[in-house]
Parts: structure tokens; C-alpha cells; sequence
């Protein structure tokens, strides 16, 4: 059994609203969400490590006793509070402060930079959360971008006793401890998780991920989605039928295939490790659907899959055929 998944939205009683979408009103909702609670809503169960009000700075960590018990802080470009502001999620083992991480992961950019993005959900759990920030058009359209993604807290990993799980992620093409200072464009959203396919192929390493054992050492890891149901520019050929053929989105090592005999650490070949696999897991409650249903229905879409309540995720071709779990992960 997996942990229940919370939904909170911005058309909820008594929630938190985006105005400017500032870095400071993304600190709001999150805390009134993984915190706090509002109106009829009870917190994820996350805590506050440290904030610092007047900068607009703040940790949170997960809980313990469900997850890694790791922590990210949050945090505006430049320590800014500019409307529109772009932000960043840097996650860690721990803080000892608010300015000293222990451990740090490599950190992801958020930015919801159009005017329209004032629609926002938080769909998580004791342990792991998705940040949505969106507008009302149609769920998909070719080389557009109409949301901006973030997943940040504890990946399912293969592993049962994985402490190196804790990540943020926001877009699957960046390399290292990323320094955008805008993310506009669409290339640099999730969704390439989903339409490029293979990106930890293509040598792209988003994610710092420690070792299973709680060594100091790490890898490089990245998405990967076995197939792309279609990435074209004319409009596809929708199913009419749930034909209820789903994958789920990879975390893999950089330059790796899920078979590489290489060896890790210990001189264990990679695909038999312990501490390091090159399959390490796979991004929460995501599910690829092989035949696109969807393509010009106003976000957000919702549908029952294997009994379970799921959210179309927005996609940047002409159809949308990725679910994200908004039940149990």
C-alpha cells in the first residue's frame, strides 16, 4: 500500500490564492498546504524546518516516520520577491540552518512567469508533492507551455531502504546544480519528461541522487518514459476506447540502460546494485497512457483508472496522455 495523496486547489474553500505569483505567495500555499491545512483541509504532515519572513525563505521537511525525513528549502532569484518571480527548490538531507544544507541535492527552477498562471494545485502526500501552477485552456497544443511543474520529496524507489531518494525536479533537459535564471520557454518544462523520452540518453543529469547506503558518494540521474504516444504537430488520431495500457515514468542513470553491467562502488554490476542502480525508481503516481483520449479539453481533466481518481498532466503535443495518481502513491 502506497500513501494517501491530498489535493489541494486554488478553488477550494478557504485556500490560498496567487495574485502576483510571487515567490512569497508559492511559500503561502505550500505552507497552508504541507503545513498548516486550510478551510476543510488537513496538512500534508510536512514540517518548518526554518523560514525567514523578511527574505521569503523557508525549509520544509518531510516526515520521518512515512519518508527520508529530508528537507528543501525554498527560495526567489537573488533572494527576490519579484512578480512573476523565478524560484528555486533546494532540496538536502537536512539544514543545520537556513543557509547551510547538508548534503545538497541538485536544485530545480520554478518560474510561473505568465500573467495566466494563477491556477494552481498541490497534489501530495506525507512525503512527496507536485506544485501546478496553470491556466484553464485546452490540455495540450504542439511546442506550447501552459503550466509549470515541480515535483519535490521522496521518489518510489526499487530500493526498500533507500535514504538517498529525496529530489526536485522541473525539467528533465538540465545538467547539474542548474543556474537558469528564467525558465520560460517551454523546453525546459516536466512535460519533456514524457515528450522527449530518453533524456538521461542525451547525457542530461537533473538529478544528484546519493547512494542507497547514506555514503557521501552519488550519480547523476535523469527521466526516462519507454515511449512517446505521439510528439507530432498535426492532429493525431484520438482512441475513443480506454484501452488501459499505461507505463510509468524512469529514473535512470545518466549515460546508462537499465541493463548496464558497469560496476558501482562496490564492484556490483549496475543493474544488480544495492546502493546504486541504474533503474533507481520511478516519478510518483505518474502514469503514460499508450492511447491518447484527450486533446482539446479545458485543464483540468480528471478520470477513473484502475479504480483510482487520476489528473490529465498538461502535454506539449497535440494530444495529453500522461496521469498523475491523486489517490494513493
Amino acid at each position: 500500500m502506497g500513501l494517501p495523496v491530498t489535493v489541494y486547489r486554488w478553488d477550494d474553500v478557504g485556500a490560498p490564492q496567487l495574485v502576483d505569483r510571487k515567490p512569497s505567495e508559492i511559500i503561502n500555499i505550500l505552507k497552508k498546504c504541507l503545513v498548516d491545512g486550510y478551510g476543510n483541509k488537513q496538512p500534508a504532515g510536512w514540517t518548518v524546518a526554518f523560514e525567514n519572513t523578511s527574505s521569503d525563505q523557508i525549509v520544509f521537511t518531510n516526515d520521518p516516520t512515512k519518508g527520508t525525513g529530508n528537507s528543501v528549502k525554498l527560495y526567489g532569484l537573488n533572494n527576490s520577491n519579484a512578480v512573476n518571480g523565478m524560484m528555486y527548490f533546494a532540496p538536502a538531507f537536512a539544514y543545520s540552518d537556513i543557509d547551510t544544507p547538508i548534503k545538497k541535492g541538485y536544485r530545480a527552477g520554478f518560474h510561473p512567469f505568465n500573467a495566466t498562471f494563477n491556477n494552481w494545485m498541490v497534489i501530495a502526500t506525507s512525503n512527496a508533492f507536485y506544485l501546478i501552477t496553470s491556466n484553464l485552456n485546452a490540455v495540450s497544443g504542439y511546442d506550447t507551455r501552459n503550466d509549470v511543474v515541480i515535483f519535490v520529496g521522496d521518489f518510489n524507489s526499487v530500493l526498500p531502504l533507500d535514504v538517498g531518494r529525496f529530489v526536485a525536479i522541473s525539467s528533465p533537459v538540465t545538467n547539474g546544480d542548474e543556474s537558469l535564471t528564467s525558465m520560460t520557454s517551454w523546453a525546459y518544462c516536466l512535460q519533456r519528461a514524457w515528450y522527449d523520452r530518453s533524456s538521461t540518453q542525451a547525457g542530461y543529469s537533473p538529478l544528484k541522487v546519493y547512494n542507497a547506503d547514506n555514503s557521501d558518494t552519488y550519480n547523476e540521474y535523469g527521466l526516462v518514459a519507454a515511449s512517446a504516444p505521439t510528439t507530432g504537430s498535426s492532429a493525431p488520431d484520438l482512441s475513443t476506447i480506454k484501452r488501459g495500457l499505461y507505463f510509468p515514468i524512469y529514473i535512470q542513470m545518466k549515460n546508462k540502460y537499465i541493463t548496464d553491467s558497469s560496476k558501482d562502488i562496490n564492484g556490483v554490476a549496475l543493474y544488480n546494485s544495492t546502493v546504486s542502480p541504474s533503474l533507481r525508481g520511478f516519478l510518483n503516481g505518474l502514469l503514460v497512457e499508450l492511447s491518447p483520449r484527450y486533446s482539446s479539453e479545458n485543464w483540468p481533466v480528471f478520470d477513473s483508472i484502475n479504480g483510482k481518481n487520476h489528473l490529465l498532466m498538461r502535454c506539449m503535443t497535440t494530444s495529453a496522455f500522461v496521469w498523475l495518481n491523486c489517490e494513493e502513491w
